[in-house]
């Protein structure tokens, strides 16, 4: 899917495939990989196409419908290292995202009850 709405934007701007690989700061191959499905962007770059075209991710990933940045303040929250960790957890098996959701369960109960304490100790005071 992306590969399809990536032509049809680049095509919308009437822009060739050089000039947009100009602009983003890669090779036309690159461009022509992508636009024939043979390779996708990493993260980062396909934020400069969504961000390029003034579309969100999900519109160029095919998940949404919808081509504009309208929930992108809710995002704005998420520091690149976050979106980075997200990413590479997406492409886990099943098994390894429980065992993750687990630990993080752990340690956030962990974090609550050590902010718990910390209240219960300020009240005693």
């Amino acid at each position: 899917m992306f590969y399809k709405l990536l032509k049809f934007e680049r095509t919308k701007k009437g822009l060739s495939q050089m000039a947009l690989a100009k602009i983003l700061g890669i090779s036309q191959q690159t461009i022509g990989s992508w636009e024939t499905g043979r390779t996708s962007p990493d993260l980062e770059t396909l934020v400069k196409i969504a961000n390029f075209f003034n579309v969100s991710t999900d519109y160029l990933l095919g998940i949404s419908d919808s081509f504009n940045k309208k929930n992108t303040e809710e995002l704005e929250c998420f520091s690149s290292d976050d979106i980075e960790i997200f990413n590479k957890y997406s492409h886990l098996p099943n098994e390894v995202k429980r065992k993750i959701a687990m630990r993080i369960e752990i340690a956030y109960d962990d974090m609550l009850e050590a902010e718990k304490s910390k209240l219960d100790m300020r009240e005693i005071s």
